[in-house]
């Protein structure tokens, strides 16, 4: 007989049984059993409850802290999707424009036929990186040949019988496109950096990967404000006039690869003025939830969200 223990499995329990076991098993408050229950039918209870319980939760018992009560979930469920809106509006913005530059210098100097950008050997083609060419070659393969879901593509498919690289990249995800950045020969970089101010074409190419994963986990609706990317962004100029804390490595503490990451992007991938604008939405959501709402200690939120302790003053 094995001696492994069996999981115990997860079994269907209706509203009002979730509610009583948050009540009476997990410690947290709830007052209005009514809007919990509504709640929970507008939103999962996966989504909801375990997507956001955790900062909430006593590490030792794996109950809620005391005082804990169901509409501070729901609180900072509702901010974290309002981070994602925000965030995702403006990286849509930084999409759009790296969409267009890579679109239009590649066939500024290879031409508007597609079997030009399925050729590997317009693209900085090494033996190190031919596995990974010829495997991006074969995704813009089939978006260009076989896609059911661009209007677009389709027309030219069928009309032109080609499907020009300005209108394949409507169908491109953002990692795909950076993915063709990526590969591109140094001249195009040069000039597709060149759209930007105070950027080398390999910082470009690190912002846009950083921000490339926010993009999914603010798309995919995932958890944002305490998601930790698997890459950094560079060390900025930007870090240095913030004045940054660094650690005892010698690197900076705030402004890498977690959500600060991505507002010290989009200072170098917006214009001026749409980076104002994204700040000021940015700062009216972060002060009414840490200075207004108050649902949890705002130096250890921050944290958690990776923004430095004066956020606000930089």
């Amino acid at each position: 007989m094995s001696n492994k223990k069996n999981k115990k499995q997860k079994v269907f329990i209706t509203f009002d049984d979730q509610i009583n076991y948050l009540k009476n098993n997990k410690n947290l408050i709830i007052n209005d059993e009514k809007y919990a229950r509504e709640m929970l039918k507008r939103t999962c209870y996966y989504s909801l409850i375990v997507g956001y319980r955790e900062i909430f939760k006593d590490k030792e018992t794996g109950n809620y802290k005391e005082g804990t009560k169901f509409e501070d979930i729901v609180k900072l469920y509702h901010f974290d999707e309002e981070l994602r809106a925000v965030f995702l509006e403006y990286i849509f913005r930084v999409e759009d424009q790296i969409r267009s530059l890579v679109s239009y210098y590649f066939c500024e100097k290879h031409g508007e036929q597609q079997a030009e950008y399925l050729n590997p050997t317009n693209y900085n083609l090494t033996a190190q990186n031919k596995h990974e060419i010829d495997t991006m070659v074969h995704i813009l393969s089939n978006l260009a040949n076989k896609s059911t879901d661009y209007e677009s593509i389709i027309h030219a498919r069928e009309k032109h019988k080609n499907v020009p690289l300005w209108i394949l990249v409507t169908g491109m995800t953002f990692g795909n496109i950076y993915k063709m950045y990526s590969f591109l020969t140094a001249d195009l970089k040069n000039k597709i950096t060149n759209a930007y101010v105070s950027l080398t074409p390999d910082e470009l190419g690190q912002l846009l990967a950083v921000v490339s994963k926010f993009r999914n986990v603010c798309a995919h609706r995932e958890r944002l404000f305490t998601y930790q990317a698997n890459k950094s962004i560079p060390d900025m100029p930007i870090h240095q006039l913030l004045n940054i804390e660094k650690n005892e490595n010698g690197e900076y503490k705030y402004g890498k690869n977690k959500l600060y990451s991505v507002v010290i992007s989009m200072y170098y991938l917006l214009p001026e003025e749409t980076f104002l604008e994204f700040r000021s939405k940015l700062c009216v959501l972060l002060n009414r939830f840490l200075i207004i709402d108050k649902i949890y200690p705002e130096p250890e939120l921050l944290d958690l969200i990776g923004f430095p302790p004066n956020w606000h003053e930089i």
